[in-house]
């Protein structure tokens, strides 16, 4: 079963700093959660790709971590472990997948510690859409970047089903799509 993939993280050109993950199954059930280890003053919204901070819980200026949505790492690794094992042959896919492996991998402390169960790859969108030769512009209008990552998620389910349908069209049409150069 797929499972939609929307990661929220800063990248200061030295390190990856994980501050949220989203993910949907195909089949709606759905897990959010926010690394407790981010703090208000070493995040830099310049930095910050995917969905963006404006969902973060803040209170007095840090960042509440009483909401429960909050979670240590450990925490966040073992429920991440959960819900995909609560998934029958889970598939991770998001729009660039292998960003967002290696914030799902820092989120579990380290990629060699994803827990058992865990894909060791997630499946990119775009790249898809390049392979049947899909143009951009034939695709869902993405969300407002100050969405919920829960938004981004869904987001991606509805690229993959255009995908799935841009899939079962003829193979031909693809190919000369393809080879016209309009992608």
């Amino acid at each position: 079963m797929r499972v939609f993939t929307a990661t929220t993280y800063q990248d200061d050109g030295q390190a990856v700093t994980p501050v949220s993950i989203a993910l949907l199954r195909e089949d709606g059930a759905s897990y959010y959660a926010i690394d407790a280890s981010i703090g208000r003053a070493g995040l830099d919204p310049t930095q910050t790709v995917g969905p963006g901070l404006a969902h973060l819980p803040w209170c007095d200026g840090r960042l509440d971590r009483r909401d429960p949505a909050v979670r240590n790492r450990d925490r966040l690794a073992c429920e991440l472990g959960w819900f995909l094992k609560d998934t029958a042959s889970p598939e991770l896919w998001s729009w660039r997948g292998d960003s967002d492996h290696l914030v799902l991998g820092r989120m579990c402390h380290r990629l060699g510690a994803l827990p058992l169960g865990v894909p060791d790859w997630v499946g990119s969108l775009r790249q898809e859409a390049h392979r049947l030769a899909l143009p951009l512009s034939d695709l869902p209008r993405w969300p407002n970047p100050k969405d919920h990552p829960m938004e981004t998620a869904r987001h991606f389910q509805r690229i993959a089903r255009c995908l799935d349908a841009a899939a079962a069209a003829d193979p031909r049409d693809l190919d000369t799509a393809h080879r016209g150069g309009r992608w």
